[in-house]
């Protein structure tokens, strides 16, 4: 049985954006290691999305992860966060509106940004105010 052209359609626009957007690149051994170590620690998924995301920038301006989305979320960044640095420390950082990407359902395939006021030290993870997790990897 053929497919319907509306979803010939849909299924070649999705092959479109896979090929427009660029291949992360892989993590280095050290971050591999540290995302292993944190994904093996007990997580409450109840209370949220387990994201990953990569730090694109990260200087006095603030920090910049990107979120290469492998599922439908709704994303709600908030204003505050809590960011959990390498060496265990709890501190809360600031979103900054204008550097992150706006409120909204984001489907897979989507790459969404989430911009922080600068943080005294190496970000492992970050938790945002809907109890969303996002494991961080450098590189």
């Amino acid at each position: 049985m053929a497919e319907p052209a509306s979803a010939l359609l849909s299924a070649w626009e999705s092959f479109k954006l896979d090929l427009r957007r660029p291949a992360a690149p892989a993590p280095s051994a050290e971050d591999a290691v540290r995302l292993l170590r944190l994904q093996a620690e007990p997580v409450d998924r109840s209370s949220g999305e387990v994201l990953t995301a990569r730090v694109v920038v990260d200087n006095e301006r603030g920090l910049v992860l990107q979120i290469d989305l492998d599922l439908e979320i709704d994303w709600q960044p908030g204003k505050k966060v809590e960011v959990v640095l390498e060496d265990g420390r709890r501190v809360p950082a600031r979103v900054q509106g204008r550097r992150t990407t706006r409120a909204g359902r984001f489907r897979a395939g989507y790459s969404i940004r989430l911009a922080l006021d600068p943080v005294d030290g190496d970000v492992a993870s970050v938790r945002l105010a809907d109890g969303t997790e996002i494991l961080v990897a450098r590189g």
